[in-house]
C-alpha cells in the first residue's frame, strides 16, 4: 500500500511535467495482485455511495492536469486513534500503519486521497485479487505551506535508524534482517541504487535528485514491517532496545517515503 501511494505521487509529478508515465504503469510492480485501482468522489447524501471519478491511474493523472493540479504531495500522519497497538505493529494490517494521505496541490486550495484495499476474487488466475479505492476524503481546503525536503539530510537520518537496527540484528544474530538492513544501507551510497531496485527500477527516468533515489531504493529492503516472520513477528516487544530501534526505523522509513515524494513535487514549481 506504501509503495503504491508512493509511485502515484513521484508518477504523477512526473506525469505534470510532461512525462510520459504508460509504459511505467503496465510494468510497474506497484500493481502486483490489483484487479483494479479506481478514483472515487465521496458521496453527496444518505443512500448515495460517492461515485467514480476514474477507473484508472493514467484517466485520473490526465482530470488531475485537467484541473490545473500543480502537483501530489504525501503526508504520513499517525493512525494509532484508530486502532490499537502503535502503527509500526499495525503496518501489517490492511489499512494498518500511518494514515496515508496523498494531496493534489492546485493554486489555493487541494484535496486529499486516501486508499482503501478489499479482497475480490480470491482464486483469480493470476492471484489479483485486490480491489483498490482512492477516496477524495477532503476537498478544496487551503493549501499548506510545505518546505522542500533536504534529502541529504533525510539520507542521513535513515541510515542512522537502518545501522542501529543492523548493529542490533547482528549482535542477536537474527537473519535474514542483517542481511536486509546491510542491503538498504548500502544502497544509499550507489550511483545508480534504482537499477536494484524491484519496485521503482523505472523511477530513474523520473528526473528524481541522486540522494532520493538512493533513499527510494533503500525503502524497500528497509521496510520489515510485514506479517507473518516480520520484523514485528519476533516477539522482543519486551526489550527496550528493540522497540526503541524498531519505533525510529519505522518513523524514519514512512517519512522517508513521503520525503521522497516531496521532492519530486518541488520539481513540478
Amino acid at each position: 500500500m506504501t509503495a503504491q501511494i508512493v509511485a502515484l505521487g513521484i508518477t504523477g509529478n512526473y506525469f505534470l511535467r510532461g512525462g510520459n508515465v504508460e509504459s511505467d504503469w503496465l510494468r510497474s510492480p506497484v500493481f502486483d495482485f490489483c484487479n483494479s485501482v479506481e478514483f472515487w468522489l465521496p458521496p453527496t447524501g444518505e443512500g448515495n455511495h460517492g461515485q467514480l471519478s476514474a477507473s484508472d491511474v493514467l484517466t485520473w493523472l490526465s482530470q488531475a492536469r485537467t484541473e490545473n493540479v500543480e502537483g501530489f504531495r504525501l503526508h504520513m500522519l499517525s493512525n494509532v486513534h484508530l486502532r490499537r497497538g502503535e502503527d509500526r505493529t499495525n503496518a501489517a494490517f490492511v489499512g494498518g500503519g500511518k494514515l496515508r494521505l496523498l494531496e493534489s496541490v492546485r493554486k489555493r486550495a487541494s484535496d486529499l486521497w486516501e486508499s482503501g484495499w478489499e479482497i475480490g476474487d480470491r482464486h483469480h488466475p493470476e492471484g489479483r485479487l485486490w480491489l483498490v479505492r482512492y477516496w477524495r476524503t477532503n476537498e478544496n481546503y487551503e493549501r499548506a505551506p510545505m518546505e522542500q525536503p533536504d534529502m541529504w539530510e533525510t539520507k542521513k537520518s535513515l541510515r542512522s535508524a537502518l545501522l542501529a537496527a543492523l548493529n542490533y540484528a547482528c549482535k542477536n544474530d537474527l537473519q535474514p534482517f542483517t542481511a536486509q538492513f546491510q542491503t538498504a544501507v548500502d544502497l544509499l551510497d550507489k550511483p545508480s541504487p534504482l537499477d536494484a531496485s524491484g519496485y521503482f527500477c523505472s523511477y530513474k527516468y523520473h528526473d528524481l535528485s541522486l540522494e532520493a533515489c538512493q533513499v527510494l531504493a533503500a525503502l524497500g529492503p528497509a521496510w520489515v514491517f510485514g506479517g507473518m516472520g516480520s520484523w514485528n513477528d519476533l516477539g522482543r516487544d519486551g526489550d527496550d532496545e528493540y522497540v526503541s530501534i524498531s519505533r525510529a526505523l519505522y518513523d524514519e522509513v514512512t517519512l522517508s517515503a513521503a520525503d521522497v515524494v516531496n521532492s519530486s513535487f518541488n520539481l513540478v514549481l
